[in-house]
Parts: structure tokens; sequence; C-alpha cells
């Protein structure tokens, strides 16, 4: 089908908005509509795409059509999937750690996935009551097998709390929970035949991301400096303060601390020169997204690291095709291939923050960077880099601002300035923190680059810590409603529109 209509500039966009909506809608419609009638609704939209095909602006409205049935179609699949059947009496199960064990006052928690059984392969969160005088509970780690008795229960929300933890728990493949007391478990060997590929694939590469935590921890970094780094390189956030986090919160700079597409990106860019090839090549492209691909399972594949990995993937295709790499298309594409396998992450927050701020810089920066001329940009490449994080930081703001209030109650106003220092910081971590793995054999030289990063984490944690302690940081206690962010969007668009019409004529009037 050719593009035409709606289609001509931006085909994927008014796709991927129907889908979504029709996403939205099948969950609403859930407990009244039967899957049947989606089909048959996404059925009869196909069928009128094939008669159209002689009207063009018609046929690209049944195309919408057809992928907001489809999205609908696929919501009620997700909502439809059968819960497993759990026994009402406490039982015995093997099992394996699945993800770092962190330490909760009196409790352990952590991620197991099943290994024997009819319940083979189901991941369950786990809170252990520890053992304080034997302390066992320590041996526990990642890939480390163990057995234990509890009655399993379906996830379930905490009493008083707003957060929605039975639905985060199953946007991300937990099938149950279990409480079990220091007495009831033990560790021991494990057959992991009974898992599929791919889980075990991700047990060795957690366990293999383990054993990095441990070498930080013998080059010398520890406290606070030790969790920053831990977590903007390997993903490992289970030991940053309330303070860092609240730090890091209120100055509106915590993306670098969660693994998303900006390190991602610059790793991607790092293994990009690393190649020592210009243009597209085949061979160095798929090294590459091995190499990006590897890094999101050992991270643990957060929903915002696979969106960013997606993306690049798609990126690099692209590419090889000679095609324009980075567009709204390429981001919408990736957002409709990451709701199909799992619709349910429409609800995510990280997912919704990485998608709508990606989309506002991918929009907006092209037309910000018209304000610069190219004179400029080539005598003064420095101020140039500023103005970029300025403009970059400033539009991922201000896209995402309506969801940062609306889930966290708040809006930080020193975000620009804190992202000018932030940004280049986090590009100095995780380049320090790879040629220190790399050389973790050669510890002269490996602890002359844990030296140096435990120098550049500890000085941006301490320049956070002051700036998150202005008065005039962030607004705090900010309340909306749906209704209000949705009018908040319609009024940021409509501004913005009237903007860019406003200088669409010319741009001889520039900045710089």
């Amino acid at each position: 089908m050719k593009n035409n209509g709606v289609f001509a500039l931006y085909p994927f966009v008014p796709v991927a908005v129907s889908f979504v909506s029709g996403l939205v809608a099948g969950d609403i419609s859930f407990p009244f509509v039967a899957l049947s009638v989606w089909i048959a609704a996404a059925c009869l939209s196909f069928l009128l795409c094939l008669l159209s095909v002689r009207h063009p602006v018609a046929q690209s409205l049944f195309i919408v059509l057809l992928f907001f049935m489809f999205g609908g179609v696929c919501m009620m699949i997700a909502k439809h999937k059968p819960r497993v059947s759990l026994s009402d009496e406490k039982s015995v199960y093997e099992s394996v750690v699945a993800s770092e064990p962190v330490e909760r006052g009196k409790t352990l928690r952590f991620e197991a996935i099943i290994t024997s059984g009819r319940l083979t392969g189901k991941k369950i969160v786990i809170s252990l009551m520890k053992d304080t005088v034997e302390r066992r509970y320590s041996a526990l780690s990642v890939n480390v097998g163990f057995v234990f008795a509890s009655r399993l229960k379906f996830p379930a929300n905490y009493s008083g709390s707003r957060f929605d933890y039975a639905a985060y728990l199953e946007r991300n493949g937990v099938d149950a929970t279990a409480f079990v007391y220091y007495r009831d478990w033990c560790p021991a060997p494990v057959d992991m035949g009974g898992l599929s590929v791919f889980q075990r694939a991700r047990l060795a590469f957690l366990k293999y991301r383990h054993s990095l935590i441990s070498a930080y921890r013998e080059l010398g970094l520890d406290g606070q400096t030790f969790a920053v780094a831990a977590a903007m390189t390997l993903g490992h956030k289970s030991e940053l303060s309330a303070d860092i986090r609240d730090a890091y919160s209120v100055t509106g700079v915590s993306h670098v601390l969660a693994l998303s597409g900006m390190h991602l990106g610059i790793i991607y860019m790092l293994l990009t020169l690393l190649s020592l090839r210009r243009g597209p090549s085949l061979l160095r492209e798929i090294l590459i997204i091995t190499a990006v691909w590897s890094y999101v399972f050992m991270v643990g594949m957060p929903v915002s690291v696979v969106r960013a990995a997606t993306m690049i993937t798609v990126y690099s295709i692209v590419g090889l095709s000679g095609r324009e790499r980075m567009s709204v298309n390429v981001l919408a594409f990736t957002a409709m291939l990451m709701l199909t396998v799992n619709p349910l992450i429409i609800y995510d927050v990280g997912f919704q923050l990485s998608f709508v701020s990606l989309a506002g810089i991918l929009v907006l920066c092209p037309f910000a960077s018209r304000f610069v001329s190219s004179e400029f940009r080539m005598s003064h490449p420095v101020a140039t880099g500023v103005w970029q994080i300025v403009v970059v930081s400033f539009v991922a703001q201000l896209a995402t601002a309506p969801l940062v209030a609306f889930y966290f109650g708040r809006l930080p106003l020193v975000s620009l300035f804190a992202n000018i220092i932030a940004v280049p910081a986090l590009t100095l971590i995780l380049y320090l923190s790879v040629v220190m793995i790399f050389s973790f054999f050669i510890p002269s030289v490996s602890g002359l680059f844990a030296f140096l990063l435990s120098i550049v984490v500890s000085s941006l944690n301490h320049v956070l810590v002051f700036l998150s302690s202005l008065p005039f940081a962030s607004v705090e206690g900010i309340s909306l409603t749906v209704p209000q962010v949705c009018a908040v969007y319609v009024f940021i668009i409509s501004l913005l529109a009237v903007i860019k019409i406003l200088f669409k004529k010319s741009f001889t009037d520039r900045l710089f």
C-alpha cells in the first residue's frame, strides 16, 4: 500500500497513535466486550482497507481504524492470559535466584525462577526472613540454587498505598509472591534444564554483572560513590540511599541513575568509535548490536533499556538501507513493536517518560537548532555542545513535565543547570567504567581509573545535593488528574504550533 493521504510525511505516527488508543480502549472494555468482537471488528477493518485501494484517503483512514482494532485485540489477549494455578497449601519448590537480593529491614527480597514441577519457569518475588545468627542468607546471589517451603500467593497491593504493586509485578512477568521463614529454606544445586534458553542466558549475564559489582568493590569504590557508579553503569540501584535518590530527583536528573536510552546511546557511540570505520558496514553493525543486546541482558532488561536497544537495532537496519536513521517514524515503529509484544507496559511510568521525552527531542530539537548558524557551530564547538545540552534538557523536561507532576507530584526547577553538569559527567563515568573493567587484570591501571571514577561520581553527588538543598530547587505537592494532564499537553502542543508558525517564515535573526 502506498503512503498516501495522512501517511504522506510520518506514516507510522498516526498508526502508532491509533494502536495506542486501541490498547487503552481494549483495557477499558475488557469486562464488557468479548475478544471475538474485537477480532471481528479488526477483520472488517482489514476488508475495508482492501476494498478502498483506489481511494487513498479513505484507505488511510481504514488503516488507522485497523490498527485501532489491532490494539484492542492485543490488549484483550494480554488480559485473557490465564493465571497459573497455585496450591492453597504450603509446598516445597526448587528455584534459582534471578535478581540481586536486596535487604529490607528483617527480610531479604529478590526474584526467583522455579526450576522443577508444574510451575517450572515461573518467576516469583520472595521475601525471605533473615537469620541474623548464622547469616545463611548472605550466600544467596544471582544464579544460586535453593529449595524453600512456602505458600505461593498472587501479587497483591499493599494496604494504604496508591501504587498498583500487583499491576507492576504483572507487567514484569511475575506470577506469584512468597514469604519464606528463615528455617524453611536451604541452598541446594538445582537442575535448570527445564528453563528456556532465554532464561538460562539471562541468568548467565546477570551472574556476570554480579561479578562486575564485586569487582567495583575490590577496586575501592564504596558508600554512595559505589552505589551511584553501579546504578549508572550496571543498573544496580538497591544500595542508593534515600538522600541521594531524593537529590537526583529534586534536581531533575533521575534519568542518569536509571539506565535509559541516554546510557545506551553513549555506549553505542563508543562502540562505533572503537570500530575505527566510517560508513555503514553489515558486519560492524551486527557486532555492535550483539554487544548492545548483551549489555541489555546483563543489566536485567529494564523497559527503558529494551526500548533504547530496540531503537538502536532499527536505527542500524535503517542506516544500512541508506535512509534517515533517527526519526519520529522509527520511534513510533519501536513503540508499536514493544507494545505488541507486551501491551501492559503501556502503563509503565518509565516507558511513558522515555518515549515522550524522546518524541519531544526528535520533534523540537531540529527546530531549536535553526536558531544557531552553521558558522557559529563550526567555530565554537564547546559553546555549541553546551547549547545542545541545554536545548535537549529543556525539551525533555518540557515534554515530560506533566507526567512527572502527575506521577511524582514534583516539578524540578534547576533541571537545566543540573543537566549541564550531569550529562557530561555521565558520559565520563561510563567511559571511565569501561576502561576500568577492561583493565581489571592490570591492577595499577584499573586502580587509577577507579580513583578517577570515584572523584567524578563523588563530585557529582556533592553538586546535586547542594542544588537540591536550594529553596527554589523544585515545586512540591503538585496534584493532577488524567484530564488535567491531557489538557496541559494540548496547551503545550498548541503553543508550540503557534510558535512554529510565527518563526517559520524566516530564520535570518538567529541567536548566534
